[in-house]
């Protein structure tokens, strides 16, 4: 836990310098009442890059009898699209506090095959196979400062760029595994992994668009990268993916 305070502790000082300054701004600009200040929404995104990695690799050992080829296949099975909840608070004009609350689908199919290997190395008969498929819910909770080009009150359209710590906890997760012997029989489990970081956290950056109307209705285009500084799965059969982008959309009021 010490080490992930480490990692986002420049970006929480941040994080509290620019809300005190908001706050002290706030205390001067009478034209908006408090409760005013706090917009409601929804954000839905694409997710451009792949959750969970993807790869294929083969071990030839030599420490077995008979030695072995390991073929080791896993791909990604995360949802390319999050959901959720938006509150900003206006700390200024120019300054604000976002945070959401976004759901992603994830998860990885994994499978390893054991053969014996032959002089050449390549995979001679079978020996056993293991396939593992794995589900679960991610939560992201990203709280970002905002910093607009200019004053809400001065114009309809305003660019905005957004900086802030993040946190992925896991629900729901459910595994599945088959392992087949030599022989061709096999044998199932349903026990769900444990997740190897939960929560982890992260750093995002963001730019974005946001447009309002005459009674105050925000529509908001926007881009982020999240860079995570620990994986919820962190093994060799299912790696959450420590690089994130998301293009997102978002209706507040």
């Amino acid at each position: 836990m010490t080490g992930r305070l480490n990692r986002i502790r420049p970006l929480l000082v941040l994080l509290l310098g620019l809300s005190f300054y908001g706050a002290a701004a706030a205390q001067t600009d009478e034209r908006t009442p408090f409760y005013r200040r706090f917009w409601l929404g929804v954000r839905l995104g694409g997710v451009p890059t792949d959750g969970m990695t993807t790869t294929e690799f083969r071990v030839n050992t030599t420490g077995t009898t008979p030695p072995e080829t390991v073929n080791n296949n896993v791909k990604s099975a995360a949802k390319r699209f999050t959901i959720g909840p938006s509150v900003h608070f206006a700390l200024s004009g120019r300054l604000g506090l976002n945070a959401d609350f976004l759901y992603k689908r994830s998860g990885y199919d994994a499978r390893i095959t054991r053969n014996v290997q032959k002089e050449d190395g390549t995979a001679g008969d079978f020996l056993g196979e293991r396939f593992e498929r794995t589900r679960a819910d991610f939560w992201d909770i990203p709280i970002l400062v905002r910093l607009y080009n200019v004053d809400a009150a001065e114009e309809s359209r305003r660019f905005f760029v957004a900086i802030g710590p993040s946190l992925r906890t896991v629900t729901g997760i459910k595994t599945y595994t088959e392992f087949v012997n030599q022989r061709r029989l096999r044998d199932t489990a349903s026990i769900p992994i444990k997740p190897a970081h939960s929560p982890a956290t992260g750093a995002v950056f963001a730019a974005g668009l946001q447009l309002r109307d005459e009674i105050g209705i925000k529509l908001e285009l926007e881009g982020r990268y999240t860079r995570w500084f620990q994986r919820v799965f962190d093994a060799n059969l299912g790696r959450m993916n420590i690089q994130q982008a998301e293009v997102l959309v978002s209706l507040t009021f």
